[in-house]
């Protein structure tokens, strides 16, 4: 679920700095066009890992439900971080997904 749920804020993360409205509030200016592309790319890429790793964290159903629950809850953190602490968004949630994935390859090792 940790997994999951730090993917999918990176993504969220990565189609907010892709969004020119929210590029002016993170980094004070607007990314050229082949940057945007590549951090929207990203942040669908993020989305789509995170939908898997919620299929295979739990049954199909369950993973599908659960998967749109972290989604409404990764969004609702990148609107509350942007209007209040913008500079703050993109470091913490980048941070929190290099935790994860450091965790889920450890665990992995362990096993």
């Amino acid at each position: 679920m940790l997994l999951s749920f730090s993917l999918t804020l990176g993504g969220i993360a990565g189609l907010t700095a892709a969004m020119s409205k929210h590029q002016r509030a993170l980094f004070d200016r607007t990314l050229n066009g082949r940057l945007s592309a590549f951090t929207r790319i990203a942040g669908w890429l993020l989305l789509v890992a995170s939908f898997a790793a919620a299929m295979i964290g739990w049954t199909p159903t369950v993973g599908a439900v659960a998967w749109v629950g972290l989604l409404a809850a990764a969004i609702m953190i990148a609107a509350v971080s942007v209007t209040y602490r913008p500079k703050q968004f993109l470091p913490s949630a980048f941070f929190i997904l290099a935790l994860a994935l450091t965790c889920a390859l450890a665990s992995s090792a362990l096993r």
